[in-house]
């Protein structure tokens, strides 16, 4: 049998699918990865069984075209998101819309709560798997004096992968949606602390590293900031490595640092945000996580009196471990993976090779069409076969 991952982001979509490639292999099922602009020549070579999609949200006309072909073609649909968290009504009815859902056969869920608002004719679709997004570096274990602080990125529109930087013209197109207006004022805010924030961490000689969201472009911090240390591995566990505290906003990076034993502090209080920014992740647990500081001298009086130990012990007494754990439980997520895609085993099909010219000369035109796309999965890469066994 063999089951086609259609990946949306690399660098969010392969996390631990290199141990269920392995897994699956075991009982006889081959697993394939294709990128979201070939998924449909993907299918006609590798003929799966099963499809897997990182999502099949209302708002993703692709990958509800993707659904609604394999379908037609009686392909076994599973959605496993590769992004969660937010268990808001609102976000959660969009990612799993109830006219897409009477076509998949299995929702892979992170956890429980991620599933309640699935309407009821679908709940039995649903398998509590866990996630394999968050891996711990069982060898990060760092003690005494704070020497390095990493900061990590809240935002992605000041610096976007991808299109013009051009912040007028974001602005304006954002006008009908008020709240993203306000993301962008955050970013801005969080933006000059930074700037106040590599001067403490001057005056105190301390390190600082910088980890962009994956989706910001390095080159315009390089270019804006010459001086500051960016941190470009795409496995954020080695960004831990390097660090003794994590300082953040809002971003969800701030699990993985405590799921690394890395103290976590909270800026959000020292931005001067507006209520739109503040409503709209009111009930986003990541961005409660974290000692909170009120301003830059506050921070400076954290970072001057405590060490590594102490800073995580307060972590601790606030809740945030508590919290991370109901957030994201610990499941043995790959096991459970491994025996449903079994369950649903079907005759084995075999490959039409016939159709794998069509494939690989699209994969080419990609290549060549959309080079600038680095969070475009390449599945005859050596660089993106490398990276799938690094996010094990």
């Amino acid at each position: 049998m063999s089951i086609l991952n259609v990946i949306d982001n690399k660098y969010r979509d392969l996390w631990g699918m290199y141990d269920l490639q392995r897994n699956l292999k075991k009982k006889n099922i081959d697993l394939f990865f294709c990128n979201k602009f070939n998924w449909n020549l993907a299918i006609n070579y590798i003929n799966p069984s099963i499809i897997i999609l990182p999502h099949i949200r209302n708002d993703s006309p692709h990958f509800k075209k993707i659904v609604n072909v394999a379908y037609e073609k009686k392909i076994k649909i599973i959605c496993y998101p590769s992004e969660s968290l937010d268990y808001r009504k609102h976000y959660l009815e969009n990612e799993f819309p109830s006219n897409i859902l009477d076509k998949i056969d299995k929702l892979f869920m992170w956890t429980i709560e991620q599933g309640k608002y699935i309407d009821e004719k679908n709940k039995d679709k649903i398998v509590v798997t866990g996630t394999t997004r968050f891996k711990v570096d069982k060898s990060i274990d760092h003690q005494g004096k704070i020497k390095t602080i990493g900061v990590t990125s809240s935002g992605r529109y000041l610096a976007p992968l991808t299109g013009n930087n051009n912040i007028i013209y974001t602005i304006k197109s954002r006008q009908k949606v008020h709240w993203a207006v306000s993301l962008l004022k955050g970013e801005v805010e969080f933006i000059d602390f930074l700037c106040q924030l590599m001067e403490l961490a001057k005056e105190l000689n301390i390190k600082l590293i910088y980890k962009p969201h994956p989706f910001e472009k390095i080159k315009l911090y390089r270019e804006a900031i010459p001086d500051l240390i960016i941190e470009d591995d795409p496995d954020i566990r080695n960004f831990f490595k390097k660090i003794d505290i994590c300082i953040n906003h809002v971003s969800s990076a701030n699990l993985q640092a405590l799921k690394n034993k890395v103290p976590v502090i909270n800026i959000s209080n020292s931005l001067n945000l507006n209520d739109e920014f503040k409503e709209f992740f009111e009930d986003y647990v990541p961005s409660k996580l974290g000692i909170p500081v009120e301003n830059i001298e506050n921070l400076k009086k954290i970072l001057i009196n405590n060490n590594i130990e102490e800073l995580f012990n307060m972590n601790i007494e606030r809740g945030d471990l508590k919290s991370l754990q109901n957030l994201i439980p610990e499941y043995d997520t790959t096991n459970i993976m491994t025996e449903e895609l079994s369950k649903m085993y079907t005759d084995k099909k075999r490959r039409k090779l016939i159709n794998l010219i069509p494939y690989l000369l699209k994969e080419i035109y990609l290549i060549i069409f959309k080079k600038n796309r680095d969070t475009l999965f390449r599945p005859f890469s050596k660089k993106d076969e490398n990276l799938l066994k690094k996010f094990n």
